[in-house]
């Protein structure tokens, strides 16, 4: 995330990325695609649980986390 964050940050940095290996970076922006992916859902339902259920949320939580492929992780 904190390469993100830099590329993001810095348009030229982007630039020079995507000239100098613009496979490279789709790949790497790839990977936060598919660790951002889904988790709005799983939020959602954190902050719509009342405190006294949060355990349940949790359970359900985990159901819908993103499974993510060897290729994604690094």
């Amino acid at each position: 995330m904190e390469e993100f964050d830099t590329l993001i940050g810095n348009t030229m940095a982007v630039l020079n990325a995507l000239r100098k290996d613009s496979q490279d970076l789709s790949q790497r922006l790839t990977k936060i695609d598919w660790l951002l992916d889904g988790w709005d859902t799983i939020i959602g339902i954190w902050e719509a649980t009342p405190v006294q259920e949060k355990t349940n949320a949790i359970m359900e939580m985990a159901l819908l986390a993103p499974i993510l492929p060897k290729e994604v992780i690094g």
